[in-house]
């Protein structure tokens, strides 16, 4: 087996562990992911903070950049203390922006509805379906979390697979 073969081969099969694990433990993963990123910003947060105070000249650069670490040294604990709390806003976050297109999109159906009294009710029935899909997102992150991870989780697993069979072919 030659070095390219070897390497490719090694890539996917950590691509094939990291698929897995996004399949079956997609919670833990996006805990870790989370706990990584908090542990980047607090390193961002300190040296800013370090900054500030082996800084001689104090102006107001200094000091709005000793506020904006503060902030990021709080925000990387809310990161390492409560991952759970942070993977959660994001569904949320996208549940409401969708609610609102939908609301805005069942407004614009109802006027051409008025205008066009023959128009099919496609269009209303399309927007709430799209409002009550943002509900349902906004109220079950976890789910929608979960379904995206293990949705990577597979891609990963076939891109592995695909990868293993092709590195294994004679060339």
């Amino acid at each position: 087996m030659n070095f390219a073969k070897l390497n490719s081969s090694s890539r996917m099969i950590i691509i094939l562990i990291l698929g897995l694990i996004l399949l079956f433990r997609p919670e833990s993963a996006l805990s870790l992911l989370i706990r990584v990123s908090g542990i980047c910003i607090l390193f961002i947060g300190i040296i800013g903070i370090f900054s500030f105070f082996l800084n001689k000249e104090k102006n107001s650069t200094s000091i709005s950049s000793l506020i904006s670490s503060v902030l990021y040294f709080i925000i990387s604990l809310i990161f390492l203390i409560n991952p759970s709390f942070i993977s959660s806003l994001f569904p949320i976050f996208m549940g409401v922006v969708i609610i609102f297109s939908g609301i805005q999109m069942l407004m614009k159906s109802v006027q051409i509805k008025k205008i066009l009294v023959n128009d099919s009710p496609t269009s209303i029935v399309l927007s709430v379906i799209t409002i009550l899909l943002g509900i349902f997102i906004s109220f079950h992150p976890t789910f929608i979390n979960n379904v995206i991870l293990q949705t990577i989780g597979l891609v990963l697993i076939f891109t592995a697979a695909v990868g293993l069979w092709i590195s294994s072919r004679r060339y």
